[in-house]
């Protein structure tokens, strides 16, 4: 296959392979990927279930099981972040880590985010999706306004995904593991339930049994997802292990009130906590 430049010079264009990509890959300089993992690792070392995830309720369960709640979002819309300086990814990650330290009485937050893993169309091409998680945390101790804070914390995304290629080191030693991850959904239909168009075909959406031998047992998964009349759908995803559904419904009320507390932006990040 070659694709033509479209700059009318008739110049032909292999796309690269696989493993001309792996290779490239394997080009970066160590001393790159050392200085992501020291930030990973930097990151998560004070992760600590009793501080940074809801607390247990369940007792006498040893093993992991899933369970899901569905409930709509009530305290926003889309239109909110008409003309923002952040994006709605952000503020509705902001909520979540804001909710989970009101849930736990904790100043602080760390969490995963889960994005794409295919930065480029190329490698999308190439590859299809990947999902990366990244860790981040945030000390909400701090005098700031509710946008100061916004923006801030969109810089340290964009700092965190950086180091995306060091990710490997941090999924391999599990540092990761029972941290709560945050997931953002929209325009791709991935968040959606039913029917969504494909090529121009209605495609049903079926939800498959879990596969025991890849699945990630994880404590608990804040999954929003943008529908198509403007509103948001938050799926929670939990252990029923650690917890029940009235302590994950209480979770979902918070995170909701955050939603509404942040669209206040120049109140004071102090007061929120």
């Amino acid at each position: 296959m070659t694709l033509s430049t479209g700059g009318g010079s008739g110049e032909k264009i292999t796309p690269p392979s696989y493993a001309e990509y792996i290779f490239e890959e394997q080009k970066i300089p160590p001393e790159e990927l050392l200085e992501g993992q020291r930030y990973w690792r930097n990151m998560l070392k004070d992760f600590d279930e009793k501080k940074h995830l809801p607390p247990v309720d369940i007792q006498g369960v040893d093993a992991w099981t899933e369970n899901e709640i569905i409930l709509p979002i009530k305290n926003i819309t889309n239109n909110f972040f008409k003309h923002k300086k952040f994006i709605d990814n952000t503020f509705m990650l902001a909520a979540s880590m804001l909710a989970m330290a009101k849930i736990t009485g904790a100043k602080e937050s760390i969490m995963s985010w889960l994005h794409t893993g295919r930065v480029t169309r190329q490698e999308v091409r190439l590859m299809g999706i990947m999902l990366d998680q990244y860790p981040i945390s945030y000390n909400f101790d701090r005098n700031l306004t509710v946008n100061e804070f916004l923006i801030d914390l969109e810089t340290k995304i964009n700092e965190g995904m950086k180091y995306r290629k060091s990710l490997g080191a941090i999924y391999d030693e599990g540092l990761e593991d029972d941290c709560a991850t945050f997931i953002f959904q929209k325009s791709a239909g991935f968040g959606e339930r039913g029917i969504m168009n494909l090529n121009n075909t209605d495609a049903v959406i079926q939800e498959l049994p879990l596969d025991d031998n890849s699945v990630a047992e994880n404590s608990l998964d804040i999954e929003l997802n943008a529908e198509k009349n403007g509103t948001y759908t938050l799926v929670l995803d939990y252990d029923t292990s650690r917890y029940s559904e009235k302590s994950m419904r209480k979770f979902a009320q918070i995170l909701d009130d955050m939603l509404l507390i942040l669209q206040d932006e120049n109140q004071n990040l102090l007061n929120i906590i």
